[in-house]
């Protein structure tokens, strides 16, 4: 079993990279899932010899994920909202760090951890190893897609809470393990992904009789 779990297990303000080894201590009811799934599989592997792979995903975005609701991934609701001409509303300054990594490096892992046998009972970091400003991401959406604008509101009182602070990944134990390494690039990576979605919305104003 391959468990896509998140960065979100961990505690807020860890020194950077965070490696598999951080502190656990998650702020939110999603990251608190995630972690309890993690512990289920450890007694599942124990109890019955269930042969599982935890990836604890950074900030995932890329294709085909559903872009008109921020809950399934910030980089594209905000392509999203670029490609509607909405602003880009990002919380304060927006320099906190990020890692973000695209989908199909994440896919890449998945079939890397499944195909493997020293990944066994193993966890795993899966991001860029490298962070961005939230703001720095912002403004490669709104770049690329030519028709945003960015607008600076105060943190939500309900976002505060559960803002997890700086975040990169370290990635050296899935390169060593499983000889994994992301490529793709933020930037061209963000391209790529309002590049597809223009195409299917070509695709299906050419369709006669779609609506």
């Amino acid at each position: 079993m391959i468990f896509p779990s998140s960065r979100l297990v961990y505690a807020p303000h860890q020194q950077l990279p965070v490696t598999e080894n951080g502190l656990l201590a998650p702020i939110s009811i999603y990251g608190t899932h995630k972690l309890a799934a993690e512990r289920y599989l450890e007694v599942f592997k124990r109890e019955s010899g269930l042969s599982f792979v935890v990836l604890r995903i950074t900030n995932p975005y890329g294709p085909f994920q559903r872009r008109e609701q921020k809950s399934y991934g910030i980089i594209n609701w905000f392509i999203w909202r670029a490609l509607n001409d909405l602003p880009l509303q990002v919380f304060g300054e927006g320099d906190q760090l990020r890692d973000y990594v695209h989908a199909h490096d994440v896919v890449e892992a998945m079939m890397l951890a499944a195909t493997t046998a020293a990944a066994d009972g193993m966890t795993f970091n899966v991001g860029s190893g490298q962070s961005v400003t939230f703001a720095h991401m912002a403004e490669l959406v709104a770049a690329a897609a030519g028709s945003s604008r960015i607008e600076h509101i105060p943190w939500p009182e309900n976002q505060a809470r559960v803002e997890t602070g700086d975040f990169a990944a370290d990635v050296s134990l899935i390169k060593t393990t499983l000889g994994w390494a992301p490529t793709r690039a933020l930037d061209s990576g963000i391209a790529g992904v309002i590049q597809g979605y223009r195409a299917m919305s070509a695709g299906k104003a050419e369709r006669p009789g779609t609506r």
